[in-house]
């Protein structure tokens, strides 16, 4: 049988953490008063300052928070790859300037946030899971049920995005369809926590990543398994397969076929619509050839916040990613029918970069960000963002209410959809935590009234 490792917290208790704790904050200080300095002098770094500087926040958020470390790794792979690659010269200063601010100011306020919880003592107690039946599981089949048959009739996904513009239905059915993910990975995390159900809720995570792929969204799986690993790497820590070195690479490993196996198969769902549509472009010909310089350009995040920047003047891109076109976005439709359809990336397509054809385009979330509040504000949004994801993960998952571990599930999605637009991301976060709680909450309520299996309620508290 698996060992079960004893609950314990980290960050109190220990002469050695508080010790560590003056250092962390000069250090965190030292991050964001160099990201200070780069915004304001209007410094350009060149490739070795921003070599240094990713690689030292990237080091430093190891020792602070995993979803901090995974953040960041995306910025690293997704902007400071094409920085390192190419040359800085290669694109405007503001641009430059706007990647390494962000990543000095996110890391400074990361090791400040977690020194503060030391320091307070704010994160007590171990991780507790919240009360999971069979009819919680239950569920998750039918939410990732709804995902595939939605996707099979093209109301879902790729084919769904051509020919309406919208790649998930409005109403009802698009809520429904947007709990699955989340949903999928509480059942799992609690279940490898508490040891219940973890091979039906292992099966409904599979059955997820099926969904994803059929879907024809090619990065969508990778990013789930991101997900999953990073999730159960928090909230399943007390087993050892999961909280050993081993374990992790292993799980890496698994995670890794995994994505791979569902990009491969989005790649074919993405193709054989493309065929039945009469479409074509360059991420759905990846079969045909020329699949590594596809995979390459679409990851170069670089590139389009490029065009977010040089679109800072015009009246267009201002008008397709203003925040304010958000106001309504958190009213039901059932309770406001008019309420203006949200489709960020096709505004971003037809209005920043002028093509009239149906699809989802993206400046970034930086680009986005940097056309609403400048650079001083992406400095600032940088260091609330550090703060709240280490706040998340220290102190969500410390009592057993669906609410803080659904919040902390929708955080990880969040920080690591680098595409979207930033606001979007927490209106979808605060969402996510409405419905599936209140869902959560409805099914737990109801299932007092049948005969559900449970674990004792010891399990719970490991």
């Amino acid at each position: 049988m698996e060992k079960v490792l004893p609950p314990t917290n980290p960050l109190v208790g220990s002469s050695g953490n508080r010790g560590s704790t003056a250092l962390e904050v000069m250090t965190g200080v030292i991050f964001l008063v160099s990201g200070f300095v780069v915004h304001s002098t209007g410094l350009v770094p060149n490739r070795w300052l921003i070599l240094v500087s990713i690689v030292a926040s990237v080091c430093y958020c190891a020792r602070v928070s995993i979803l901090a470390t995974i953040h960041t790794l995306f910025v690293l792979g997704f902007f400071g790859g094409a920085l390192l690659l190419n040359s800085p010269e290669s694109y405007t200063g503001d641009a430059v300037r706007i990647v390494v601010t962000w990543v000095l100011s996110f890391s400074g306020s990361a090791l400040l946030s977690l020194s503060a919880i030391r320091y307070f003592n704010l994160a007590r107690g171990p991780v507790v899971a919240p009360r999971m039946t069979n009819a919680h599981v239950l569920v998750a089949f039918v939410l990732v049920a709804v995902q595939i048959a939605l996707g099979v009739t093209g109301q879902l996904g790729y084919e769904a995005q051509v020919e309406t513009g919208l790649s998930t239905p409005l109403g009802l059915l698009g809520t429904i369809a947007s709990l699955a993910q989340p949903w999928v990975l509480l059942c799992l995390a609690i279940a490898v926590r508490t040891g219940q159900s973890v091979f039906l809720a292992s099966l409904a995570a599979v059955g997820q990543v099926i969904a994803l792929s059929l879907q024809g969204f090619r990065g969508s799986s990778v990013h789930y398994m991101v997900w999953l690993l990073v999730v159960l790497w928090i909230l399943a820590s007390n087993r050892k397969l999961i909280a050993s070195v081993g374990g992790r690479v292993l799980s890496v490993s698994v995670g890794v076929i995994v994505a791979i196996s569902g990009f491969w198969f989005a790649t074919i769902a993405r193709s054989d619509a493309a065929d039945r549509l009469g479409v074509a472009s360059s991420g759905t010909q990846l079969l045909k050839g020329g699949w590594l310089e596809t995979i390459l350009s679409r990851i170069d995040m670089m590139s389009y916040l490029e065009v977010g920047v040089r679109a800072e003047e015009s009246s267009l891109a201002q008008q397709a990613v203003s925040w304010s076109n958000y106001a309504f976005v958190l009213i039901p439709r059932a309770i406001f029918p008019e309420k203006p359809i949200v489709n960020y990336g096709q505004d971003v397509t037809t209005l920043i970069y002028g093509e009239d054809y149906q699809s989802s385009s993206t400046i970034s979330w930086l680009g986005d960000a940097y056309l609403n509040v400048g650079e001083l504000g992406i400095l600032l949004l940088a260091i609330i963002f550090g703060g709240v994801l280490v706040f998340s993960e220290k102190m969500l998952p410390r009592r057993s209410l669906i609410f803080g571990w659904t919040a902390l599930v929708a955080i990880v999605i969040a920080s690591t959809n680098l595409e979207s637009s930033l606001l979007l991301m927490a209106f979808q976060v605060v969402r996510t935590v409405m419905a599936v709680s209140f869902l959560w909450w409805l099914i737990t309520w109801l299932s007092k009234f049948a005969v559900v299996n449970t674990v004792p309620n010891h399990a719970y508290g490991v």
